[in-house]
């Protein structure tokens, strides 16, 4: 009988044989001979693919880019690991003098791109993670470099990318640390104490206010201290074409409000002046001018969080930059020139041609979404009002405009999610592929990515939007009644209808109740309308399905609001699901013939008196109200359905912490994170806790001199 053995053969080339001493079969060979140059240059696809994706990302909600980042960044990851130590252990590498090159190239690769920094705002509060990580791989390449001894013009090479690469990963770290709450906390402090006068100092403030009092000579004013305003230069605006000049405006607006309000995704506390001045600026805005500086807002965040941008936009930054560019050109002109390459494997030499390639080709990407950013067409603005050169203003002026010809800030990319209410409640019986995938337990994510789609955002939704907005915070007048307008979520909208017949549904239930009972009662009546459907009704219909959206999809963001909201939506919905198998089969374009059946089966007694408080399900409350819209003798009930869901709609964007809106940008633009920053600016937010945020005391003698005397307190 023919038993097998092992032979144990120099590693990388290790294998099992038979009896026989049978010769290694040809996938051996190319295995043997390409795996680990394969890694090396997945290591460079990885980074390119980074690189363009993350350019993607912060604007598109797309799952399918989302899910290709999210590999990219996963894999990219994981193969450094591999590719600084694997190719050493290699046997069929021959000339370890281009494996120390490899190496010092897969640290490199380690210390990530510009585009993408983080992909959640997880990987920022673990940088000490990260740092640990750059410590053990810097170790371990350094040590691959000694044992590979490159000598001579080689070495040159090496140390050069090596530079590059520690420098690097440093920067990474240097940004994972400033992308995090803690970081961008300490970041906001830094710029409050730039942006205002420095902290007098209070005891010895009022020593020398009492003294001089009790002197008799003097008296004391109170006076409230007025915030900085927003100034800009208009006659600027007149070298660019009328088009463009509206973007150079919303672009400075937004960037202005992003650094005086970034403290808002960090639950800062603001005073009643923040709110008036806001509220000065924004209540007399159009919509698509609002959303489009919410927007290049949140475009602004998202690269301060995610990408290289707290680092890219500095001087030190700039000039590493360039600096990195060239020092990898001097290493590949010293390669390409310098270094004897007879003597080295033709294969090795092309990977190693690759590599500098692929890095190159990165640092111009790097260097072109540098020059062609928001950011940098702010720097220049404000560079050019400093400056008298009328030839560098010029070249100025033609870089601002190839940046907003390329990038125009009033693209919108703004897009919400649609989860499919009847094709989830009137689902078959599952196959036996999803009672696999039950199995495995990834049956809600699949149902979340096979019953979503995303649709953009019609302007007369956004209109929609912001007129009930600005017409809660233009009602407002003192702090209780923007305190009521805030927390309101659909009292304001029934009773502004004269619907208070409907009140029930959100006065006399809790948040996750009402939404779940609004959800079911406007798709119900939406089916039962059949086609003669209004363009009202249709965008109440795009608001439902959104909620149901952020309910199945984003469980996480309205758990921190209402913790029951996610459980009464899966427990009403499995009622639904159950209800219509017991009635026939129906598929989902059957939606107006299943809504009247079940609108057939509602009464007016209240379920919790048939069923007890201990069902959690909504259904038939939902049914109640639907029977009621239907049976609502106003024309204007449609528009009074769209304000009570952009109302409670509001209340969830507003009740969300700061830090998880910040989490939701490294998804891409959300409708609720646009709703929750438009709100704050226009006076409808929790974090207005103040009357005032600085008061000066004023001494004022009896002489011809004035003494004055600030004591300011800044929130």
């Amino acid at each position: 009988m023919e038993t097998s053995t092992v032979i144990h053969c120099p590693p990388g080339s290790r294998r099992m044989m038979s009896g026989s001493g049978s010769a290694p079969s040809e996938f051996e060979k190319l295995w043997t001979l390409w795996h680990p140059r394969w890694l090396i240059l997945l290591s460079c696809v990885f980074q390119v693919a980074l690189m363009l994706l993350g350019m993607l990302r912060k604007r598109s909600a797309s799952p399918v880019i989302q899910f290709f980042t999210w590999l990219c960044y996963i894999a990219a990851n994981g193969i450094s690991y591999l590719t600084i130590v694997f190719p050493f252990a290699n046997q069929s590498i021959t000339d370890f003098r281009l494996v120390a090159l490899w190496a010092t190239f897969s640290l490199l690769h380690s210390g990530g791109i510009d585009t993408l920094n983080a992909f959640h705002l997880e990987d920022n509060r673990l940088w000490k993670r990260y740092a640990l990580g750059f410590i053990f791989k810097t170790v371990v390449c350094v040590s691959v470099v000694a044992q590979c001894s490159p000598h001579g013009e080689f070495m040159v090479a090496v140390l050069l990318v090596l530079i590059v690469a520690i420098c690097n990963y440093c920067e990474r770290i240097w940004v994972h640390r400033r992308g995090s709450m803690d970081g961008l906390r300490e970041s906001s402090q830094s710029y409050q104490e730039l942006e205002t006068s420095p902290q007098p100092d209070y005891p010895t403030i009022m020593d020398e206010k009492l003294r001089l009092e009790r002197s008799g000579h003097l008296t004391t004013q109170l006076r409230v201290r007025r915030l900085s305003t927003f100034s800009f230069n208009h006659s600027f605006l007149s070298t660019f074409p009328p088009s463009m000049a509206n973007s150079v405006e919303v672009l400075m607006k937004s960037n202005w409000m992003h650094h005086r309000y970034r403290r808002h995704y960090e639950n800062g506390r603001f005073c009643s002046d923040d709110r008036e001045y806001n509220h000065s600026i924004f209540g007399h805005m159009s919509y698509s001018e609002a959303f489009q500086i919410a927007e290049t807002e949140m475009c602004l965040m998202h690269d301060e969080i995610y990408s290289r941008a707290p680092a890219l936009h500095r001087r030190w930054g700039l000039i590493t930059r360039h600096c990195f560019f060239i020092l990898i050109i001097i290493s590949t002109f010293i390669f390409l020139v310098f270094v004897n390459k007879s003597d080295l494997p033709v294969l090795d030499v092309i990977v190693t041609y690759v590599l500098f390639i692929f890095d190159l080709f990165v640092r111009v990407l790097g260097l072109f979404h540098f020059w062609f950013s928001y950011q940098n067409v702010i720097g220049i603005i404000n560079y050019i009002g400093n400056t008298g050169s009328s030839v560098m203003e010029k070249v100025s002026l033609c870089l601002i405009k190839l940046t907003l010809l390329f990038r125009p800030v009033n693209s919108s990319c703004l897009s919400m999610g649609q989860f499919d209410f009847w094709g989830c409640c009137l689902a078959h019986q599952p196959s036996r592929f999803k009672r696999c995938v039950q199995l495995i337990g990834l049956n809600r994510e699949l149902e979340n990515y096979s019953r979503t789609k995303y649709v953009p955002i019609s302007n007369e939704l956004r209109d929609s939007i912001f007129q009930v907005l600005k017409d809660k915070s233009t009602q407002a007048k003192e702090a209780p009644d923007y305190k009521w307008y805030t927390q309101s979520r659909g009292e304001w909208a029934l009773t502004l209808g004269n619907c208070s017949e409907l009140g029930w549904s959100v006065v006399s239930s809790s948040l996750g109740q009402s939404l779940c009972i609004w959800i079911i009662a406007t798709n119900l009546y939406h089916a039962s309308q059949g086609s003669e459907v209004s363009a009202l009704l249709k965008m109440a219909k795009h608001l439902s399905d959104y909620l149901l959206y952020l309910l199945k999809v984003n469980p996480g963001l309205l758990s921190s609001v209402t913790p029951d909201s996610v459980n009464i939506c899966n427990d009403t919905i499995e009622e639904l699901r159950s209800f219509f198998p017991k009635k026939g089969p129906f598929d989902k374009n059957d939606r107006k013939e299943a809504s009247l059946l079940i609108l057939k089966q509602c009464t007016d007694d209240d379920p919790r008196r048939v069923r007890g408080d201990q069902m959690m399900s909504e259904l038939w409350h939902g049914c109640i109200l639907a029977q009621q819209l239907r049976k609502l003798d106003r024309t204007d009930k449609d528009m009074t359905l769209v304000r009570v869901l952009v109302e409670l709609l509001t209340h969830i964007a507003v009740g969300c912490r700061g830090e998880l809106h910040a989490e939701l940008l490294a998804g891409g633009l959300e409708l609720v994170t646009v709703v929750w920053w438009i709100a704050f600016q226009l006076g409808l937010s929790q974090s207005y806790e103040f009357e005032s945020g600085a008061i000066a005391i004023t001494v004022v003698p009896s002489q011809n001199y004035i003494y004055s005397l600030c004591a300011v307190q800044h929130w």
